[in-house]
């Protein structure tokens, strides 16, 4: 095996050199393959069947850590010798499949986890690589054009005072200003046009702010050549910009050139688009692995750009909101709260990113402090904004739509209030369109759905899908995240036989994009094994509970609430294929789980309990001695 591959090398040729790799470190079981690497046995016993089909479900981060965990046990089982230095090569090995993993090939994992069930995100802030330094555009500003000068400082205030599609208008102008004044290939006009692609993006054109930057790129390249600034902001935008609209894919493959330029014409866009690269992993659903990546990264950027840097306290959060994904709550919260001591006195009470790090901070609190706690911090720092910023300011209507999250798990009437002023603000903004103002409308949805029920929700859910496929495509994990609840929606108003193709649509979809493993993944399987249960009876559904069980077992843990209601489910198909006594176990078990868990007045916990009480009640008037 070549690190970099043979010439015509192929997903087959990449399988062949893994098993020989595998044969090389002893050929241990799938289990010990399990246990070394930390990927599911199953998961990582198909990466070495022989086939052309790509390697893994669109993320290298569980392929590197089956190649590493083999590695290791080749170092400790004595077989260390037979594993040649190139076999060894984790960059080759990542180079290889990152260059195969190219156009043509399937869609990539993309999306993160939820954390708060039917409602979406609240993070309305843009992408680190974006707002990581918006003035890097005018580096090779014009001289001697006092005028432009000016335009291209008020476009700047315009935009950091909220009205991006003000400043994307301006921009426009300064565009054609600039090419009178000079030439289009004069880096004036180039930087002009930075600053048109970049605001048109920000006012909820990603699309079209792709496209722009991706003609930019190439001029850019062709008339000041690869190394220039202009260029290096063009492809870290143009990465960005891809992921922003759901291109994971193409957007891990240029964050990973970008950060393997060797020489770097400028170590900052090589730091920048390591930084991406982590945030994508991150957003794909690899939390650990973004935070392992980011983990050395954070003091590279502390001695680039300075500890209290906005590049180095954006990055820091990222870290801490990977590690909360990852499960470790409070841990993420004594970083979050640690940074904002550190960050007090050094960036202005009302920067966006200071802005952020609160926003980050009470939502990393909403998992572990009281809610009355999380709901008084979350209006603090939205009256904060609104008096700082304005109440039409993208980041205070952020932070507003924190605030209606907060307020759901209290007061769901309330919440849904706030919803519906968020989102009307949010459409006057930056338009109906926009990827933030569609995140409030998937959340007005849900609060309509739990306030007012199911059917005056799901006109709410389709209108939103429908513009969340045009705008992000069908694919998008936020699109995904609105037709599995259109799915639930229709179930609760025409039933599980009307809702089961929509399930089963999603639910290949989410399997396709995120990995039969994620959350939001486990999410659907769960609804579709419920629909299959009402339509074709506990038989059916048995196999589907049976794998989704064992599916959140292993990736929530045992005592998840979400794996519990799933035990449930699997018992009750149990108790109506194999009769009570196959499932009194279960039963059992799931309802002291969820008493511990959840408390016993929790509907999960009573809705087991009654279960559990019928098929006692069942066995006892079978018994002849009663």
């Amino acid at each position: 095996m070549l690190a970099d591959g043979p010439a015509g090398d192929s997903w087959k040729a990449f399988r062949e050199d893994l098993r020989a790799l595998h044969e090389a470190a002893g050929s241990p079981t799938w289990d010990t393959v399990a246990t070394w690497s930390g990927v599911a046995r199953a998961t990582a016993h198909s990466y070495f069947k022989d086939s052309d089909k790509r390697v893994g479900n669109g993320s290298w981060a569980s392929v590197g850590k089956v190649i590493d965990g083999l590695i290791r046990y080749a170092d400790r089982s004595g077989t260390r010798s037979a594993v040649s230095e190139v076999q060894r090569d984790i960059r080759g090995w990542d180079g290889r499949w990152t260059r195969l993993d190219g156009p043509g090939q399937a869609p990539a994992v993309r999306g993160a986890p939820r954390g708060v069930g039917m409602l979406g995100g609240w993070d309305g802030a843009g992408l680190v690589a974006l707002s990581a330094d918006v003035s890097a555009q005018f580096a090779h500003w014009a001289a001697n054009h006092p005028h432009l000068d000016r335009l291209a400082a008020i476009i700047a205030q315009t935009g950091e005072l909220g009205y991006p599609r003000e400043a994307a208008d301006l921009a426009g102008k300064l565009v054609a200003r600039t090419v009178e004044a000079t030439d289009e290939r004069h880096p004036a006009s180039l930087a002009a046009r930075h600053a048109h692609s970049y605001w048109t993006g920000q006012a909820g054109d990603p699309r079209r702010a792709l496209e722009m930057t991706d003609v930019l790129r190439q001029e850019c390249e062709q008339y000041l050549g690869a190394g220039h600034t202009l260029t290096l902001l063009a492809r870290l935008r143009a990465a960005a910009w891809q992921q922003s609209v759901g291109l994971v894919a193409e957007s891990r493959r240029a964050y990973a050139e970008l950060a393997r330029m060797n020489p770097a014409p400028d170590q900052q866009f090589v730091l920048l688009a390591r930084l991406g690269r982590a945030e994508g992993l991150g957003m794909a659903g690899e939390p650990a692995e973004a935070a392992d990546q980011l983990s050395p990264l954070l003091p590279d950027l502390d001695r680039t750009f300075g500890a209290h840097h906005p590049v180095t306290v954006r990055a820091r959060i990222t870290h801490a909101n990977c590690t909360l994904k990852a499960g470790h709550q409070r841990a993420a919260y004594e970083l979050l709260k640690s940074l904002s001591d550190s960050v007090a006195g050094h960036l202005d009470r009302a920067h966006p990113v200071t802005l952020l790090l609160r926003a980050y901070t009470v939502f990393s609190g909403w998992h572990v402090e009281p809610l009355s706690t999380t709901l008084h911090q979350a209006r603090e720092l939205h009256e904060e904004a609104g008096s700082l910023l304005g109440n039409d300011h993208p980041l205070t209507l952020t932070t507003q739509n924190l605030l209606g999250i907060a307020l759901y798990d209290v007061d769901r009437v309330q919440a849904k209030t706030v919803m519906t002023d968020v989102h009307k603000s949010l459409e006057r903004v930056l338009g109906p369109e926009n990827p933030s103002t569609l995140n409030a409308a998937h959340n007005l949805a849900t609060a309509i759905h739990t306030v007012d029920g199911a059917e005056a929700a799901l006109p709410h859910y389709r209108t939103t899908h429908d513009a969340r496929q045009r705008v992000l495509g069908p694919d998008h994990p936020d699109t995904l995240h609105t037709a599995n609840n259109v799915a639930k929606a229709i179930h609760t108003v025409d039933g599980a036989k009307a809702a089961l193709p929509h399930y089963r649509t999603t639910h290949d979809a989410r399997q396709r994009v995120l990995g039969p493993d994620h959350p939001d993944t486990l999410r659907t399987a769960h609804n579709l094994a419920a629909a299959i249960h009402t339509v074709d009876g506990a038989k059916a559904a048995l196999p589907y509970y049976r794998t989704t069980h064992a599916a959140r077992q292993r990736v929530l843990g045992p005592d998840h609430p979400d794996t519990l209601r799933t035990a449930s489910n699997l018992a009750a198909a149990i108790h109506m294929v194999d009769g009570a006594e196959a499932a009194l176990d279960l039963y059992r078990a799931t309802h002291a789980a969820q008493e511990r868990v959840l408390g016993p007045d929790h509907p999960d916990t009573q809705r087991t309990a009654g279960n559990l009480a019928r098929a006692v009640r069942w066995l006892s008037q079978q018994d002849p001695l009663q």
